[in-house]
């Protein structure tokens, strides 16, 4: 993936935090370098694997039995949750339900599995280009031969799906009805969705046709939508058509994107290494500790990753790390660092980007760090539970200042504190933080788990 394309989606993303109204969150004292602005935590902590890592998913069986509706044939150990909650009775009253059908000719619901993946051809082994929640749906526009998988159009892809998780005919109408709900549908052949309900204003994204977006109200001449990402914006309502539409796919494609891990620290500054006030175990241990398990559980997610330092041993300086992360291609690079104080109270997760008039950098890639540096944060502090105190702007650091790619360091926790030097020698804790960078990755490149 491009520069240039990190740049975008790091731009739209800062629009979202715009429109997010961002508070600050109580500073505390000890960090090192200047406090930033903060956000408070605004959802609870998730609920994560007792290894700290994800299931891969191990594909669909290509033997489902096929009787109007779907029997559980799927090996698939990854559990994404659907994207919204449905009630029972989901669609509005002053609807007719029926007019859902007029969307979807020959309709399909998913209704065996959480979730189905969209492949690029009728068996197991095909690319999968996307997903389409339980209760979400499509018009079916052929069979397979051998009746196992069904050439489906949900949302603005075109894909197959196994046939066995579906439920069609009489029965898939029936469902149909019920799970409709409000929303509208682009019919342009592409629209920007706005911050607020005014032409003139900020951008948040440019949409394209057959995109389906929850439907919140009206101003104006808008329609106030829901974006996947949970960030209210506004589309003409001349680029659309409002009523009841099913859940449809949304596109799944993580590779192409390069993640470089810098575990700070080495075994040659041993001697003034900083070690946990409980367990005597050095920073630059922990670090590397937590960046492999970071490195698995993106790669997990099908990111490509490299990592600054896969020992204890490196030469390298902050700008030699940077550089290294440049000749690797890296999108991102993420710097995990333990931190420690003078005050054995402190405790908690921070981070560090470049200060907005950093003279290394131009003013994308500053914007493109803040965002970073915000996402990250935010969901580390959902998976741990660990309260973010401050996402800091600072020129200080090198690892920084050097890097092409958006950049941000990660600090973990305070190994002067003796209950977070505990959590960060434990693995389920450590397993935790890994899967809080990957979420944050998933919501910076725009992939929603």
């Amino acid at each position: 993936m491009s520069k240039k394309f990190t740049v975008r989606r790091a731009l739209l993303a800062l629009s979202v935090l715009a429109a997010l109204g961002l508070t600050a969150c109580k500073n505390q004292n000890g960090t090192e370098g200047p406090m930033g602005s903060s956000v408070e935590r605004t959802t609870a902590p998730a609920k994560e694997p007792m290894d700290g890592t994800a299931d891969l998913p191990i594909g669909e069986t290509e033997d489902p039995t096929v009787n109007g509706t779907a029997q559980d044939n799927e090996t698939n150990a990854e559990q994404i949750a659907p994207e919204t909650e449905v009630p029972e009775t989901a669609v509005p009253l002053f609807h007719d339900a029926s007019s859902v059908l007029d969307h979807y000719p020959r309709v399909f619901v998913v209704t065996e599995r959480e979730f189905v993946y969209v492949r690029t051809a009728p068996q197991s082994a095909g690319k999968i280009i996307g997903v389409i929640p339980q209760y979400g749906g499509g018009t079916i526009l052929q069979n397979s031969v051998d009746a196992k998988w069904v050439e489906v159009q949900s949302g603005t892809l075109r894909g197959y799906v196994s046939a066995g998780y579906i439920t069609t005919g009489d029965a898939g109408k029936e469902i149909a009805q019920k799970y409709a709900r409000e929303r509208v549908r682009v019919t342009a052949d592409a629209a920007y969705i706005m911050m607020t309900a005014d032409e003139s204003g900020t951008k948040l994204d440019t949409v394209f046709s057959g995109n389906v977006y929850d439907y919140l109200g009206e101003e104006g001449d808008f329609y106030e939508v829901l974006l996947p990402n949970g960030v209210n914006g506004y589309i003409l309502k001349r680029s659309c058509e409002q009523g009841l539409f099913l859940m449809e796919a949304r596109a799944q494609e993580m590779n192409g994107v390069t993640v470089v891990l810098n575990a700070f620290g080495c075994e040659e500054d041993a001697a003034t290494a900083m070690t946990g006030t409980v367990s005597g175990e050095p920073a630059y241990k922990i670090n590397l500790t937590v960046a492999a398990r970071v490195k698995k559980e993106l790669e997990s997610r099908g990111y490509t990753v490299f990592m600054v330092r896969k020992g204890g041993s490196c030469s390298l300086d902050g700008k030699g790390r940077a550089e290294a992360s440049n000749d690797y291609g890296a999108n991102v690079m993420i710097s995990i660092k333990c931190a420690r104080s003078d005050n054995v109270t402190t405790e908690g997760i921070s981070t560090y980007s470049v200060s907005e008039d950093n003279e290394h950098q131009s003013k994308a890639q500053i914007d493109a760090g803040g965002v970073l540096s915000y996402v990250v944060s935010e969901r580390v502090e959902n998976a741990t539970g660990t309260k973010c105190i401050g996402r800091n702007r600072s020129d200080s650091f090198d690892e920084l200042n050097f890097s092409e790619a958006t950049a941000v360091i990660l600090e973990i926790g305070y190994l002067s504190n003796e209950s977070e030097d505990r959590k960060l020698n434990d693995e389920m804790y450590q397993g935790q933080i890994a899967n809080g960078v990957a979420n944050g990755l998933d919501t910076y490149f725009g992939f929603k788990r």
